[in-house]
């Protein structure tokens, strides 16, 4: 890891630099234990808002994924694989909004594709559909889409106005749960509370149903992994890197995958999120 710093440190790119001062931070922080160097971040359940894993200091989730591979290493005849739900966030709005539409679009393949057809702009591709949906759960603004994109704020607010649709009634679900958050001063999921503060910003508890039931669906994929003895490594959001026999790996993985699977069904009343493989380390 040292060598990796000193030839993160010689690039003159922010990403370098920045990779190079987490891996600092997290190899000041290595533990020694049973014969090899431990990386273990610092949690703390009271700095997150909504359940969802939140980490302090240099945590290897800190560190874009690009760079795992030349710092992870399983041990011998083991591989870690990084799991990740696929579009889980729209996902789960609209299931909270009662968006079926959306859902039989996911079902059938990918929202943000389907979407882009539908705006059919060849300025347009998956990953700017996809920066207009998640603005929209996170109450971005008009402005701020503005200068993302480079284009008048017209044609902005007719792409916005054309997701809204395709969407609904996503948004005004959003914003009327929002408004009982505030009014209620306390927001609940299946099992996760939050005591609202006076400084919270309104599009924070207007996106705060989301991201708890996406905690919500964590936490009950946390449980199947320790049940079915799959070792855990990390969680990042909606991804889980997961240690598993090479020789095994496929029928390790299909057992991940359905393990998760199931806890989505468990939290959305049974509607499964997809899974794929995002990583795999040997």
């Amino acid at each position: 890891m040292e060598r990796r710093i000193h030839k993160y440190l010689k690039k003159n790119s922010k990403v370098s630099q920045h990779v190079a001062k987490l891996l600092g931070g997290m190899l000041a922080g290595l533990t020694f234990c049973d014969g090899a160097w431990l990386h273990r971040p610092q949690v703390s359940p009271f700095h997150t808002k909504t359940g969802r894993d939140t980490s302090i200091g240099s945590a290897l989730n800190y560190v874009p994924k690009e760079y795992w591979s030349s710092f992870l290493l399983p041990p011998e005849e083991y591989s870690y694989v990084l799991l990740d739900y696929e579009q889980q966030e729209p996902v789960i709005a609209a299931h909270l909004a009662g968006c079926n539409a959306l859902l039989d679009i996911y079902s059938a393949g990918d929202i943000y594709e389907h979407l882009a057809c539908l705006l059919d702009d060849p300025r347009l591709g998956r990953p700017q559909v996809k920066r207009l949906l998640i603005a929209q759960l996170y109450g971005i603004s008009e402005k701020r889409l503005v200068e993302d994109f480079g284009v008048p704020s017209s044609l902005v607010r007719s792409w916005v106005n054309k997701v809204k649709e395709a969407t609904n009634p996503i948004s005004s679900y959003l914003d009327r749960i929002g408004r009982t958050i505030q009014q209620n001063k306390v927001a609940t999921s299946l099992d996760w509370r939050y005591a609202i503060d006076v400084k919270d910003p309104f599009n924070s508890l207007r996106n705060w149903s989301i991201q708890a039931t996406g905690a919500d669906i964590m936490r009950r994929a946390c449980l199947g992994f320790d049940a079915a003895k799959i070792p855990l490594l990390l969680t990042n959001h909606d991804s889980f890197l997961i240690q598993v026999k090479t020789s095994n790996i496929e029928e390790e993985v299909e057992k991940a995958i359905t393990l998760l699977e199931v806890a989505s069904a468990d939290v959305l009343s049974g509607f499964k999120l997809k899974t794929k493989v995002e990583m795999t380390l040997s």
